[in-house]
């Protein structure tokens, strides 16, 4: 068994409207409602031969009976231009934890309001 990539990335909130906002207005995401819910699907390629433009659903949900709201979860998100979006989240004055170019590329690190991990990601080895 293999798995083939990923499909989705779903975060469960006690308050979905707030977070879904926060992602809006942090990172840009701009989600669709659906009822108490929120999604968003994003391009992917995927892997091997065919490099298949397909999609990754994005979410938040709210938290139903029985199940707890996601936290201490990390999503990493891969941007285009580090600097603009770092510029973009201090002037809606999100605390960047920390930042780090590396071998991988560039980094760096925020908490959405229901204290999931953000980690942003440029590849700066990527290919265009």
């Amino acid at each position: 068994m293999q798995i083939a990539g990923l499909g989705g990335v779903f975060l469960h909130s006690r308050e979905p409207a707030r977070l879904a906002g926060w992602y809006r207005d942090v990172l840009g995401i701009e989600s669709v409602n659906y009822g108490e819910s929120f999604h968003c699907e994003l391009p992917v390629r995927e892997a091997g031969g065919a490099r298949r433009l397909t999609r990754a659903v994005w979410a938040v949900f709210p938290v139903g009976d029985g199940e707890v709201a996601t936290a201490g979860v990390t999503v990493n998100y891969r941007v285009d231009d580090m600097d603009a979006v770092l510029a973009h989240v201090r002037a809606r004055n999100v605390e960047i934890v920390r930042s780090e170019d590396g071998e991988y590329g560039r980094f760096a690190w925020l908490r959405d309001p229901d204290g999931n991990d953000v980690e942003l990601w440029q590849d700066t080895g990527m290919e265009d």
